[in-house]
Parts: C-alpha cells; sequence; structure tokens
C-alpha cells in the first residue's frame, strides 16, 4: 500500500457541507493508493483447461481475454486492459466521508472510452476520453468535492468502473486511486483510543456490575438497551470479556480505576466460582449470592484465564490461580483423558464427570491450556497428554475448502486448531507435533487464501482470529515472514475495501465479491466492525505488509466512522442499523476489545 503525507494538511471536512468544513478541525491526512493491481501486473490465477482467468482484483467481463501486452519503443512491454461495449472492468474503492472528497483518480488511457466514478448514494461521474490511434494519455479524476456530481458530498462506498464507447475500444494501462484518509500521530490516537475506551469501561462500571442482593460482586451481570438504557437481562458471575480487555489495557496505561475493577472481579472470581471442595468451576447468581451448578463446563475457558492470571504475575492471585489450575488440570488427567486418546473438553461442574457431548473443534482447547500450565509449573506430563490428543486427532483429520469459499476451514478449523497448536508451540518450542501441525494447516491455506482475497471469494470477517495465529507464527519460525506479510498485505486491503457499506460505514460482515453480504445466514453481527478494528491492531507495530502510520491512518478511518454510525447514548450497537426492539450492549464490549489492543500496539506494550 504506496502512500506518502501531503505537504499542506487537509480539513477532515472534505466533501462535506460548507457548514461543516468552518468547524471542523485541521488534521494531516495519508494519500493511500487503494485501487489493487492498479496496472493489471499481477499474476494470474491457475485455472482448469478450457477455463477463463479473472483479472485479479477487478471484476472484469471477459478475464483475461481483456488483458493485452503493449511494447514500448525500448523493447519492454506493459499489461493494458481493454473495454468495449458490453466489455466492462471495475472495482469498488473504499474511503472516509469527511476526506473522500479530496481523492485523486489518474488512469494511463488510450482509444475511445469512459472511466466513471460512482458513489455510495448513486451519484456519478463520467469522464469521456477520445485518443488519436497510437498515442496514450494521462487522465485525471477529482478532487471530487470540485465535481459537479459530487456538489453535495460524496459518501463511500465508490465504484471506479472503466468503459469503451459502444462501438469503439478504450485501453487502460493503469488505473489508481490516491484516497486521503486520517493521518494521526501516535500520541493523537493513543489519547482517541484512551478517551473512547475511558467510556466504554465507564459505562460498564455504572450499568454493568453486580450491586443487587445481599453481596456486591465484581462480576460484570447485567445487558441493557444501547438506545433506553433499560435492563434487558441478569447474567451468571463468570469470565466475562469485560476483564480480559482491562487488563490488556493495563498492560498499557495503568490506571487506578481500571486497577481496582480489575482486581475486584478476579478476587470474586477467584473465590465464588470455582467449588471451595472439589476446586471445580461454577458460576455465581448475583441476584440471590448464591453458586449455580451448570450441567457441563467447557474447561478450556476457566483454565485458560487462570494461566493468564498466572503470567501476568500479579499477587495475591497468583498462587489461589496456581493451586485451582493444578486442581483442574489433575481432574483432566485422571478423568479426562479418553480411550481414544482424545481429552474429554467439558466436565460436570457437580462431580467432574466428563461430558462427550462437545463438537470437535474444542477438542484441541484444553490440552493447549494445559501445555501452558505444564511450561510454568514445569510438568512435562501435561505436554505428553496434549501430544497424544494431537495425535489422535490427525490421524482422521483433513483440511478442507477451495479459493472460492475457503470457510469454514480456514476462519474455523484453522482458526481454532491453528491458534491451540500455536499456543502449545509457544509454551513447548521443542516439541516438533505442535509445530508441525500449526504450519500444515498454513501451507494448505496459505495459496487458497492468496486466490480468495484478491479474486473475490467469500470472507468472512472472522478471519482476523488467523491473521493473530500468523502473527504468532512469524515470532516462532522467521523464515514464514515474507509469505505471511505478503498474505497479510493482501488480507487488509480485501477487508477494508470489502466491508464498508454505501452509507460509508463499515461492518463485521461477511464479504463476497468485494462486496458486503448481509442476507447470508451465518451468524454475522454486521453492526461495528469488532474484527477490522481488531485486525488492525494486532498488526500494529510487527512489520508485516504495512508501515505503522498507514495502519493509524486504517484504524482511525474505521473507528471514527464506526463511532458515528453505531454509536448510542448507552453503548454501540451490534446490528447495521437500530432495531425497533431490543438493542442489547455487546457492542462496546467488541469495541473495547479493539481499542485495548490498539492501546497496547501504540504504547509499545506487545
Amino acid at each position: 500500500m504506496h502512500a506518502r503525507t501531503l505537504a499542506a494538511s487537509l480539513s477532515l471536512a472534505l466533501g462535506s457541507t460548507l457548514a461543516h468544513a468552518a468547524t471542523a478541525p485541521v488534521e494531516d491526512v495519508l494519500l493511500v493508493q487503494l485501487l489493487d493491481n492498479p496496472s493489471f501486473e499481477e499474476a494470474l490465477p491457475e485455472t482448469a483447461e478450457g477455463e477463463l482467468a479473472q483479472v485479479p482484483w477487478w471484476r472484469s467481463t471477459q478475464g483475461e481475454e481483456q488483458l493485452l501486452e503493449r511494447e514500448l519503443e525500448d523493447g519492454t512491454k506493459e499489461t493494458w486492459l481493454w473495454v468495449r461495449g458490453g466489455v466492462s472492468a471495475e472495482q469498488p474503492l473504499a474511503a472516509y466521508t469527511p476526506t473522500a472528497g479530496g481523492i485523486i483518480i489518474t488512469a494511463e488511457v488510450a482509444g475511445a472510452g469512459r472511466l466513471v466514478v460512482v458513489d455510495g448514494a448513486g451519484r456519478e461521474h463520467v469522464e469521456r476520453f477520445v485518443v488519436p490511434a497510437g498515442d496514450q494519455a494521462t487522465l485525471t479524476i477529482g478532487p471530487p468535492r470540485e465535481l459537479e456530481a459530487f456538489a453535495e458530498g460524496v459518501r463511500p462506498r465508490l465504484l471506479v468502473k472503466l468503459a469503451g464507447a459502444e462501438d469503439e475500444t478504450a485501453y487502460f494501462g493503469s488505473v489508481r486511486a490516491d484516497v486521503p484518509l486520517p493521518s494521526p500521530s501516535v500520541a493523537e490516537l493513543r489519547a482517541e483510543v484512551i478517551a473512547l475506551l475511558e467510556q466504554v469501561i465507564s459505562l460498564w462500571a455504572e450499568r454493568g456490575l453486580d450491586r443487587e442482593g445481599p453481596r456486591s460482586t465484581g462480576f460484570a451481570s447485567y445487558r441493557w438497551d444501547v438506545v433506553t438504557g433499560e435492563r434487558l437481562m441478569t447474567m451468571h458471575g463468570r469470565p466475562h470479556p469485560l476483564f480480559h480487555l482491562v487488563a490488556d489495557a493495563l498492560e498499557a496505561e495503568e490506571r487506578a480505576d481500571w486497577r481496582e475493577l480489575y482486581d475486584a472481579y478476579l478476587r470474586d472470581w477467584l473465590e465464588l466460582c470455582f467449588d471451595p471442595d472439589s476446586g471445580l468451576p461454577r458460576r455465581w447468581l448475583p441476584l440471590e449470592d448464591e453458586p449455580f451448578y451448570p450441567r457441563s463446563v467447557e474447561m478450556a475457558g476457566p483454565l485458560g484465564d487462570l494461566v493468564d492470571t498466572m503470567e501476568r504475575g500479579r499477587q495475591p492471585f497468583v498462587s489461589l490461580a496456581q493451586a485451582r489450575a493444578l486442581k483442574i488440570a489433575e481432574l483432566v488427567k485422571a478423568r479426562g483423558t479418553l480411550p481414544d486418546g482424545n481429552v474429554a473438553a467439558g466436565y460436570s461442574s457437580e462431580d467432574g464427570t466428563p461430558r462427550l457431548d462437545y463438537i470437535p473443534l474444542r477438542r484441541l482447547g484444553l490440552p493447549a491450556e494445559l501445555v501452558r500450565l505444564g511450561a510454568l509449573v514445569e510438568d512435562p506430563s501435561y505436554t505428553a497428554l496434549a501430544r497424544d490428543a494431537l495425535a489422535t486427532m490427525e490421524f482422521t483429520h483433513s483440511w478442507p475448502g477451495t479459493w472460492e469459499r475457503i470457510d469454514p476451514g480456514w476462519d474455523d478449523r484453522y482458526g481454532h486448531y491453528g491458534n491451540h497448536a500455536v499456543k502449545m508451540w509457544k509454551a513447548a518450542p521443542g516439541e516438533r507435533t505442535f509445530e508441525r501441525f500449526a504450519l500444515d494447516g498454513w501451507d494448505f491455506f496459505a495459496p487458497l487464501w492468496e486466490d480468495s482475497l484478491r479474486l473475490g471469494g467469500f470472507i468472512a470477517a472472522d478471519q482476523v482470529r488467523c491473521w493473530d495465529i500468523l502473527v504468532r507464527i512469524v515470532e516462532l519460525d522467521e523464515e514464514q515472514r515474507p509469505l505471511v506479510t505478503e498474505r497479510l498485505r493482501a488480507a487488509v486491503r480485501s477487508h477494508f475495501k470489502g466491508e464498508q457499506y454505501e452509507t460509508g460505514a463499515w461492518g463485521d460482515v461477511t464479504f463476497y465479491r468485494f462486496d458486503p453480504k448481509t442476507n447470508l445466514e451465518i451468524g454475522d453481527l454486521p453492526g461495528l466492525p469488532f474484527n477490522l478494528l481488531l485486525g488492525l491492531a494486532l498488526l500494529y507495530g510487527e512489520d508485516l505488509g504495512h508501515s505503522d502510520e498507514e495502519l493509524r491512518a486504517l484504524f482511525a478511518s474505521v473507528l471514527r466512522s464506526s463511532v458515528e454510525h453505531y454509536r448510542r447514548d448507552y453503548g454501540y450497537l451490534v446490528s447495521r442499523t437500530q432495531s425497533a426492539g431490543a438493542n442489547p450492549s455487546g457492542g462496546s464490549i467488541r469495541l473495547g476489545v479493539a481499542l485495548a489492543e490498539m492501546l497496547r500496539g501504540l504504547s509499545g506494550a506487545k
């Protein structure tokens, strides 16, 4: 993603109303070239005999047949794309609404044709050209704020179309779009992130904590409507994402109020959410202030939280967390190792009976946490148990998927199995079994992912969990960096392009052919783009295809758009639009998790 900073500052109000422009703050912007494969030179995908290859990143009518080589006077060759009546090519273009009025689109053209720009509101600018035979010319469109079609402003998401005249052919040697994005400094974005984190955490501290019944606790026990503030439901006291994000935030910003909130939770969780006799995890009823014993507990969750507490090293919690963790580990060794070598994922919270009704996707979670625990307490038996469980799974395992439908093999299977394998690899770096399995999945999906991203396959927003896996793989095996960098660079561009709606907002949504698809029955939460924000934060400071300046610009664009579109009086929407019924408060937590990760990156705390 080539970028350069504008010599002069541009107002954040570019492309907005004049009234807004008069009062908007002035901020530096970063010009980012956001049309992919701008010179049509990216290698074509391999295809079956007789099948036309698609032009990477472009939706073209006739694919590779529209490409031709043009020889220059010095003997070198360039790739050009041709269009004519009925044969065209197009590519969506993401932008940030307040600065979209400053976009500049440049094309090298020949022949007779049209370069068309359409914004999210359906406004269209058409630039016609006629270039004498044998010549070529440079065509420039923009900035949109100076074009009559966009006199009322330009609204992303845009579409760039290449079209010929009805009976003549047009040729395009390159098409690029320099898009201005907000460019906050590290200090500026850090202050912005902290301010939003303060809002999220204080809102949950005020409205979500257990303050009823005989005993107040540190649990997050209530959900409410983000529009009305009305309480919607009461939840059991147990681990909650609020405290995971607070723990991450504290690594970068030590705050007395955040620390008090987190410590109060840890004290109550370690005391009340484990049976005092058996040590088994249980839940807490916040209104009655009584324990609740669920029929089954998936043990990877509580064990992982206990190991996290041990790793963070804060007393007096570490000692108690270790005692709780060893109780669970000994139960698994004694009763959870099954005859076929697998490890039971769930257990009765009353008597520790293994439960066998968990889906196979859960089978490596508990072994991974046992390896982490074993590394901390120097007990190799836990590693041996996990090695046997993985060997059992590998015996019948295969990775599924095609480039067009790479999920759920990539986002779910590798997203879970790969995550567990990398955890085990990191905790036991000398154990080749874990390394081999993590890299085997990556080797399988890497070529499929390349084509899925650049050819417009079905892409799930939660593929970001695989970004995290790849970051950790590079930490463990530096030889993987070049390929990981190449793929993550394409992934960021594909998600930034494909997850933006015609309103200018981004959403946590699956996309296909680079367009968001909200009509798929696959469990998306198409509101606040948690995954994209988290993914950009995970990559910050990792030198995996993007400069930190670029990542700040992308993150700021998505973050500010999300605040504008999804924030309500009492939190953030998880749906794309406000519901006439309930609007539950989970969106604030999703935003907070991404904010905490970005704060860690901006603070050098990773």
